[in-house]
């Protein structure tokens, strides 16, 4: 017969050793999760630069469709940087974000050696869905990994969409904008677009009011005025606007950047984030681990 003694202690041992071994179990499931967190915020940023350069070879390809044939080596330039982002990808995505990488490569492998021998309209219409795939894609990695959700809401919000929409909006506006001043004229359906991008910026801009800090808020809207009161004078009096297609692609490039530097900042708190292990925090203080994907 065992003595009360030795069963209770028996006991306290099985204990320590479940405790053990779900804290275990703990770590090792962190560990995991962190580690395809890490992974699918890298494939972020690959889609995120990808998006800058669709929506820069869009501009571009406006404008050498339009007449402004000095733009040819840039656009050429921005080709390569998109077929090496294209090929990184390419070995990246898989599983349940393959069939929609799929209909972005192929989508692509079509569009970029006739970019700008097709009409202006159709190769903007083209670029836009290329990019509202993409948009759709990086959506699908957040949600695949859980990524920005242990974040509050309205910051994952502001990362995941609102930011995304706004330089959407922009980009649109540069290449639009650029084209109908390369070209002198803008059309009705033009006009129209103006005044919906114009819109949608201020509907955006004032979506965000409380997301960030007021300074960082008043240095976005600083910074998207200039495109914001261009669009506003092209639905007035296109040649009334003072710039050229190419000064003003350059000033809406300017506010392009703004918008995707304060995403890039960001990412870089998200990053921060994954770097801190839930559950390594304790008396000893916070240890942070190494970000390895």
């Amino acid at each position: 017969m065992f003595a009360t003694s030795d069963i209770a202690t028996f006991f306290l041992v099985l204990s320590g050793v479940s405790m053990c071994f779900i804290t275990f179990l703990y770590f090792l499931t962190s560990h995991t999760k962190h580690h395809y967190q890490r992974r699918a915020l890298k494939q972020y940023e690959l889609v995120l630069s990808l998006i800058r350069n669709i929506q820069q070879h869009r501009g571009l390809s406006q404008g050498v469709i339009s007449g402004e044939l000095s733009l040819q080596q840039k656009l050429q330039d921005t080709q390569r940087e998109i077929s090496y982002l294209v090929e990184s990808l390419n070995l990246s995505l898989t599983g349940k974000l393959a069939d929609r990488w799929e209909s972005f490569f192929d989508h692509w492998s079509r569009l970029r050696g006739n970019a700008v021998s097709v009409e202006a309209e159709d190769s903007f219409q083209q670029h836009n869905q290329m990019i509202n795939n993409l948009l759709y894609l990086a959506e699908n990695i957040c949600n695949n990994s859980d990524l920005g959700y242990g974040r509050d809401h309205s910051a994952t919000q502001l990362l995941w969409r609102q930011l995304l929409v706004l330089s959407e909006c922009v980009g649109q506006s540069r290449a639009l904008g650029a084209s109908a001043l390369a070209r002198g004229e803008a059309s009705y359906l033009e006009l129209i677009r103006f005044q919906l991008l114009s819109e949608k910026i201020d509907d955006r801009l004032h979506s965000m009011d409380g997301s960030i800090s007021i300074d960082k808020m008043s240095e976005l809207e600083h910074a998207i005025q200039p495109v914001n009161d261009a669009l506003k004078q092209f639905i007035v009096d296109l040649n009334g606007y003072k710039h050229s297609s190419q000064e003003y692609f350059s000033i809406a490039t300017v506010s392009l950047d703004h918008v995707t530097s304060v995403l890039d900042e960001e990412l870089a708190k998200m990053k921060q984030q994954l770097r801190v292990v839930p559950g390594l925090a304790g008396s000893r203080g916070l240890k942070r681990h190494a970000a390895h994907a």
